[in-house]
């Protein structure tokens, strides 16, 4: 049980955040990885054509999978009675279940409606995304277990494998077994989450809080869902938010478009979402038991301290982003890609406010007033989606980056709104004004520094960004900043 917020809740947060950073790094640099493979092993028809697949698979899993992590972080990290998790996790289990049906039910209707607008690599694509809806939710239970215990170890396990694995394989399955064909990697994935599904049950579980099916409380089946029902259109929305353009996009200029669109968003949102992870994966369970123990103030304390952390790192990531946003487009996919560069500095600073947004909730989450979470994503996901539908065919897909940042600021700004009665977001106005003035000379440095002759782009990238980080942390500490002073 957490008594309080002093060093030791900050000990765990920081100790929690360094056990999370293998399984992220891992994830993150899989990604990085994966962009310039795919980009340069396949043309850009078929990577568009797996973009989409993979957008699509995205949209309907999340839907599916997102209120079953909230929902057992909030239940399963507070509660201590091992026979009331497990009876929680059953509960949860069948829900996933009968969730899992429908939203794979739903997205063959949906392919079966669009399929005559479908090229047939795209449409193979289409038919492999069920298989791997079913394995990632019921996969999904044992590593939202493992993280509301803070069994870190098994999280990791289960988090790198499932990472790795679908790549090696895949790539193994496209280019050997299937004459180059981007479809392989699809299928890679989906051998890989099957057998994960298996082993997880049966070997990462504890059996004294393993899902059982027979143990399904009705009870705690009505308050999971009256909590995590409303996140599910909540979530769709967030979906709208993030992948409604890229559809957009190729249905007005087609999927070579969209796949150019979708690398230069990764790279704009990957190393936010990096930090984001990071961070949110260690304070979810924490910020729970702080609540449930110690009550509004010390939480509003703790959720500065992460607010100020998250400021702090993401600042000069985003400053590099922008000013080195060609030579990373290049150095991770190749020239053809560098048009999209235009939608960078908008999708970064919109992934920093959805970082944002995320802390701002909290207050929401932890009364479980997951209904008023709802209708702010709907406005934010209808303003994102009215908006592209208006913009995208006149300005192309730059237009999309506008609306993406235009999006997150509307969302954060009612989040934030919407948990003041709860809790109160409090901004670090000081540590703000030194990040920006930090910033502003980093970026003054950076843009007059020259590149090496004869040295690769990688080199130079690197050693802008290795000056970068030294003058942000000099600039920083010369102005009183202290990164770990509350810590």
């Amino acid at each position: 049980m957490i008594k309080d917020t002093g060093p030791s809740i900050s000990k765990m947060l920081l100790s929690d955040t360094i056990k999370y950073l293998p399984a992220t790094i891992v994830n993150a640099t899989a990604i990085l990885f994966m962009l310039p493979v795919l980009t340069k092993l396949f043309d850009k028809h078929a990577y568009g054509n797996y973009s989409i697949a993979v957008s699509g698979y995205n949209f309907f899993q999340i839907i599916a999978s997102t209120w079953i992590s909230a929902t057992l972080i909030r239940f399963v990290s507070g509660e201590t009675n091992i026979q009331e998790k497990k009876i929680i996790n059953s509960t949860i289990y069948k829900l996933t279940l009968y969730s899992t049906l429908v939203i794979v039910s739903l997205f063959v209707l949906v392919v079966i409606a669009t399929k005559s607008s479908y090229n047939p690599q795209l449409s193979m694509l289409m038919l492999i995304v069920p298989l791997l809806i079913i394995s990632n939710n019921l996969m999904l239970i044992p590593i939202q277990i493992s993280r509301a215990n803070r069994n870190i170890n098994i999280y990791t396990i289960i988090s790198v494998t499932k990472v790795l694995a679908p790549i090696i394989l895949g790539l193994y399955i496209s280019k050997e077994l299937m004459s180059n064909d981007i479809t392989g990697m699809m299928i890679g994935s989906v051998i890989v989450y099957w057998a994960l599904v298996i082993i997880a049950y049966k070997y990462f579980i504890d059996g004294r809080e393993a899902p059982d099916i027979k143990l399904y409380d009705h009870n705690w089946s009505k308050r999971l869902i009256n909590y995590g029902l409303p996140l599910v259109p909540s979530v769709l929305m967030v979906q709208v938010l993030d992948m409604a353009d890229r559809f957009i996009v190729a249905k007005y200029y087609g999927t070579t478009d969209a796949g150019v669109f979708t690398a230069n968003y990764i790279i704009a949102s990957l190393p936010i979402d990096f930090i984001v992870t990071l961070l949110t994966g260690a304070a979810a369970p924490l910020i729970v038991s702080v609540f449930e123990n110690n009550g509004r103030h010390k939480t509003e304390e703790f959720l500065e301290t992460i607010t100020r952390i998250y400021i702090i790192i993401c600042a000069p990531v985003y400053t590099i982003l922008c000013l080195q946003s060609n030579e990373i487009v290049t150095l991770f996919t190749n020239k053809e890609y560098i048009s999209g560069t235009k939608i960078i500095p908008y999708v970064s600073l919109g992934a920093v406010l959805l970082g944002l947004q995320w802390i701002a909730q909290r207050g929401m989450i932890l009364a479980n007033n997951t209904r008023l979470i709802l209708i702010i994503y709907f406005i934010a996901g209808a303003v994102n989606l009215i908006a592209n539908i208006l913009l995208i065919p006149t300005f192309g897909y730059a237009a999309a980056g506008w609306t993406t940042f235009g999006s997150y600021l509307i969302l954060l700004l009612l989040i934030v709104l919407g948990s003041s009665k709860f809790l109160t977001l409090r901004i670090p106005v000081k540590t703000v004004a030194r990040v920006i003035v930090s910033c502003i000379i980093v970026g003054l440095i950076i843009h007059n520094v020259n590149d090496i002759r004869n040295q690769p782009l990688m080199f130079n990238l690197l050693l802008k960004t290795a000056l970068g980080a030294l003058v942000y942390v000099l600039t920083l500490y010369i102005s009183g900043e202290r990164v770990f002073k509350k810590v």
